[in-house]
C-alpha cells in the first residue's frame, strides 16, 4: 500500500511530458522567422515543457545507487515519463492532419539549418511541397505548422512560393488576424511581389476593422508603409472617410484633397468619421499608435481640415460631445500624451507641430515634460528635430524652453555631438539665423511658414524676439562648448556651420573661442602628426575582455561594409589631419575669414554688370582673420611650398591663404605677409621660385581641351575658348602667387 500511495504522488508531481521534436523546434527559433517573444510562449495547453523543468525534476531525485528500492523507483518513473510522451505523441497524431504536421516538422528541422548545401535544401523543399500542396490552408492556422510555412516561403524557389501564395488566396484577411498566421502574410508581401495587389485587395472594405485588431493592425501598417504605392495607400485611407468609401470602391482611389475638391459638401461628414476613428483609438489612453504611420497620416489629415482657432477659444469639458465646440483643444487632450511616440515619422512630426500650436500654455508645459530625458534622441532624428524648431517658434516661455528643454542637449554625456549631428545642429542654426534655406530643407521652411497664421493667434511674442531671448540664455554654454570642442567642430561639416554662426551671432566674450581656433592652425603637418601619434602612443592598460573585443571587431566590420570612414561619419571626425589640410576645416576657416556668402537680398538687387554688395564683415570674423594670419605667418613659407609642390589636398589650404590675403578686415594681410616695406624682399624670390613648380594645366589636359575645341564639342566651361579654359584650370596656389606678386 505504501508503494502504491508513493506511486500516486509521483504521478501528480511529475512534470507534463512533451514530444522531443516539438521541444527542439520551440527552443531553436529561426532568426528569419518573425515571431514575437511574447507570442512564442503561447503554444497551447499540454503542447510543450521546457527541458530545464524536466532536468530540475530529475535533479531533485537523489538516487542511491546502492539501494535496490530506490533504483526500482527510478525505473518506474522513467517508464512513466516514456509512457506519457507516447500518449502525447498519439494525442497529437490523432488531431486533424497530426501525422502530416509531424512529418513536416522533421523536414523543417533540416530546411531551416543555415549550414547545409543548397542541393539538400532543394531536395527537402521538394519533399515538403509534395506533402503540403493542396493542404496548405488546413495546416496554416496551427501554430507549429505556421512556422513550417514561413520557412518554406523563405527558403523555397519562386515557383514554390507562388504555389503557397495561390493556395492561401482568399484567406489573407483571416490570416492577418491570426496570432501566428499574420507572419505568413508578411512573408508573402515580402517575397511574392506579384501577389501584393491581391493581398491589398482582400483588405479592402475591412481596413477600419483590421486596424482595431491587435495582430492585423501590424499587417496593414506593413502593407501601407512598405509595399503600397500612392494609389493603393489612398485606397486604404479612403475607408476612414466614411462607409460609402469602404463599400463602393472606385477604379482609381483619390486623395482626401481630391475628394473634397470634387465634393465639398461631404467635408463635415468626413471630419466626423475621422474624428470617431481617432477617438476610438485614443480615448482609452492605452493604445500605442507609434508604429502605425497610417494613423499618423489620418490624424494629420484631420488637423489640417480643422478651421483656424479663435484667440478666445475655450477648452472642452471632460464629457466632450461627439462634435466638440473646440475640435483643436479636443485633439490636444487626446494626443498630448502620444506625441513622443509619433514624432519619428514625417506625418507624426507635423502632427506634433500642430498640436504644439493649438495647445494652451498649460498643455505645452505638459508636452515639454513628456519630452524630458529624450531631447537628445528627438534632436538627432530626421523628422523629430522639426518638432523642436516649432517648439522654439511658438512657446512664449523662453526661460522654460532654454533652461529646461534645450539645455538638455548640451549637458548630456557627449555635449559636442549635438553640434556635430546633421539634424541636431539645425536646431542651433535655426535659433541663430532663423528660417535660412541654406541650413534648413525647403519643405521644412515651407511647413513652418504655412503655420504662421495659427502661430499669430496662439503665441504672443514675435519670432525674432523669442529667438534672441533663447540665444542670450544659451550663448555662454555654446561659447564654452565651441571653445572646448573647437577641433572636432572645425573638422565636421555640420559642426563647422554651427561654429561660424555662433562666432557671428552668439552673445558674450568670444576671445577664448578665437584663440582656440587660431591655435589649431599652428605648426606643420609633420609636427601635428607627431603630437597626434604621441597622444595615442601610450594607451591605458585595460584588462582583456573577450566580449568587448568581439563587439569592437563586429562594429568595425559593419562600418567597413557600409563604406564609412571617420571623415564621412559626422559622429567620428578625423582628428589626425591638420586643420589646414582637412577638407571640412579649410572650408569652415574660409567661411569665417571671408564672413560668409553674399546675402540673398544684396544678390537680388544687383544690376547688370554691377557686383553684388557684400554684407558688412562681422567684427568677430575680422578678429579670427587676424589671429589665424598671425599664427600661419610663422610657417607661411612651409605652407606655400606645400601647396605648390603637393598634388593632393592643396586647394582647401590655398583657399584659406587666399581668403586671408583678400580679407576686408584691416590688418589681416599685413599679419599674413608682413608690412609693405619688408615683404617684397622676403617674398619676391620665393614667389618666383614657386611659380615655376606650381601645378598649372597638365599638357595632356591642355591637348585634350584643344582637341575638343577643334572638334566643336561642348566643354565644361560652357563653350569658352582654349585660353580661358586653360586659365580656369590653373591651380589655386598659382592664382594666389600671381596676386601676391602683383601686390609687391
Amino acid at each position: 500500500m505504501g508503494v502504491k500511495k508513493e506511486s500516486k504522488k509521483l504521478k501528480v508531481a511529475a512534470p507534463k511530458p512533451v514530444e522531443e521534436e516539438a521541444v527542439v523546434m520551440d527552443e531553436q527559433a529561426d532568426e528569419g522567422d518573425q515571431v514575437d517573444q511574447d507570442e512564442a510562449g503561447e503554444w497551447g495547453d499540454n503542447d510543450r515543457i521546457e527541458d530545464t523543468d524536466m532536468d530540475a525534476a530529475e535533479g531533485e531525485m537523489d538516487v542511491d545507487e546502492t539501494d535496490p528500492n530506490k533504483l526500482r523507483e527510478e525505473e518506474r518513473q522513467r517508464a512513466s515519463r516514456q509512457e506519457q510522451r507516447q500518449l502525447l505523441k498519439e494525442r497529437k497524431t490523432a488531431r486533424p492532419n497530426g501525422a502530416l504536421v509531424f512529418q513536416l516538422k522533421k523536414l523543417w528541422e533540416t530546411i531551416r539549418q543555415k549550414r547545409i548545401t543548397s542541393e539538400l535544401r532543394a531536395e527537402k523543399m521538394a519533399e515538403l511541397m509534395g506533402l503540403i500542396t493542396g493542404k496548405i490552408q488546413e495546416v496554416t492556422f496551427r501554430h507549429d505548422a505556421a512556422r513550417v510555412i514561413q520557412s518554406a516561403l523563405k527558403h523555397g524557389s519562386s515557383t514554390q512560393r507562388e504555389i503557397i501564395a495561390q493556395e492561401l488566396k482568399g484567406k489573407y484577411a483571416v490570416l492577418a488576424c491570426s496570432q501566428y498566421g499574420r507572419f505568413i502574410v508578411s512573408k508573402i508581401l515580402n517575397m511574392c511581389p506579384k501577389h501584393r495587389p491581391l493581398v491589398l485587395k482582400e483588405f479592402q472594405g475591412q481596413v477600419r476593422k483590421l486596424m482595431r485588431h491587435r495582430d492585423a493592425s501590424f499587417v496593414i501598417e506593413e502593407a501601407y508603409s512598405q509595399f503600397a504605392n500612392a494609389q493603393q495607400r489612398n485606397s486604404l485611407m479612403e475607408e476612414f472617410y466614411g462607409p460609402e468609401y469602404a463599400l463602393f470602391k472606385a477604379d482609381k482611389a483619390k486623395s482626401l484633397q481630391a475628394i473634397l475638391t470634387e465634393n465639398p459638401e461631404k467635408k463635415q461628414a468626413i471630419i466626423k468619421n475621422i474624428r470617431e476613428t481617432i477617438s476610438s483609438f485614443l480615448e482609452k489612453g492605452a493604445a500605442n499608435i507609434g508604429p502605425h504611420t497610417i494613423l499618423h497620416r489620418l490624424i494629420l489629415d484631420y488637423l489640417l481640415l480643422l478651421p483656424t482657432p479663435s484667440a478666445t477659444a475655450s477648452k472642452p469639458t471632460e464629457s466632450a460631445p461627439a462634435a466638440p465646440a473646440n475640435p483643436s483643444a479636443y485633439m490636444v487632450d487626446l494626443l498630448k500624451d502620444h506625441l513622443i511616440h509619433i514624432l519619428h515619422t514625417r506625418e507624426g512630426s507635423r502632427v506634433a507641430q500642430l498640436i504644439l500650436l493649438h495647445a494652451t500654455p498649460k498643455d505645452r508645459k505638459h508636452i515639454l515634460k513628456s519630452f524630458k530625458g529624450l531631447l537628445g534622441k528627438i534632436a538627432r532624428e530626421q523628422h523629430g528635430h522639426t518638432v523642436l524648431l516649432e517648439l522654439c517658434s511658438c512657446v512664449d516661455d523662453t526661460v522654460l524652453v532654454s533652461k529646461t528643454v534645450l539645455m538638455e542637449l548640451f549637458t548630456d554625456a557627449n555635449p559636442g555631438e549635438a553640434m556635430r549631428d546633421p539634424y541636431a545642429s539645425r536646431v542651433v542654426l535655426f535659433l541663430l539665423v532663423g528660417r535660412s534655406r541654406r541650413y534648413l530643407i525647403n519643405h521644412v521652411v515651407d511647413e513652418l511658414e504655412a503655420m504662421d497664421g495659427v502661430r499669430k493667434l496662439t503665441s504672443k511674442k514675435a519670432d525674432d524676439v523669442r529667438r534672441k531671448e533663447i540665444v542670450a540664455t544659451l550663448s555662454p554654454v555654446w561659447l564654452d562648448l565651441c571653445t572646448t570642442f573647437a577641433g572636432e567642430l572645425l573638422r565636421s561639416r555640420s559642426g563647422g556651420q554651427v561654429l561660424v554662426e555662433i562666432l557671428k551671432h552668439a552673445e558674450g566674450d568670444k576671445t577664448a573661442l578665437i584663440e582656440a581656433i587660431s591655435s589649431l592652425t599652428s605648426g606643420t603637418i609633420e609636427s601635428h602628426a607627431l603630437v597626434s601619434s604621441s597622444a595615442s602612443a601610450t594607451p591605458k592598460k585595460e584588462v582583456f575582455n573577450a566580449a568587448k573585443k568581439l563587439a569592437t571587431e563586429a562594429a568595425n566590420v559593419k562600418l567597413a561594409q557600409l563604406a564609412l570612414d571617420s571623415k564621412e561619419n559626422p559622429d567620428l571626425p578625423d582628428m589626425s589631419a591638420h586643420v589646414l589640410v582637412d577638407r571640412n576645416s579649410t572650408f569652415t576657416l574660409k567661411e569665417m575669414i571671408s564672413g560668409g556668402r553674399v546675402s540673398a537680398a544684396a544678390g537680388s538687387n544687383k544690376k547688370d554688370g554691377q557686383k553684388a554688395e557684400e554684407a558688412p564683415l562681422d567684427p568677430s570674423c575680422g578678429a579670427v582673420g587676424i589671429a589665424v594670419a598671425t599664427v600661419i605667418s610663422k610657417e607661411l613659407e612651409y605652407w606655400l611650398r606645400y601647396c605648390a609642390t603637393s598634388e593632393a589636398k592643396t586647394s582647401g589650404t590655398t583657399f584659406v591663404l587666399l581668403a586671408l590675403f583678400e580679407s576686408r578686415a584691416a590688418g589681416v594681410q599685413d599679419a599674413l605677409v608682413g608690412s609693405k616695406k619688408g615683404r617684397k624682399k622676403a617674398f619676391s624670390k620665393l614667389v618666383d621660385e614657386l611659380s615655376k613648380v606650381a601645378v598649372v594645366v597638365p599638357k595632356e589636359a591642355e591637348k585634350e581641351a584643344a582637341d575638343e575645341n577643334a572638334g566643336g564639342k561642348r566643354k565644361r566651361g560652357g563653350g569658352k575658348d582654349l585660353k580661358k579654359s586653360a586659365g580656369a584650370r590653373q591651380s589655386v596656389i598659382h592664382i594666389f602667387l600671381n596676386k601676391l606678386k602683383e601686390s609687391f
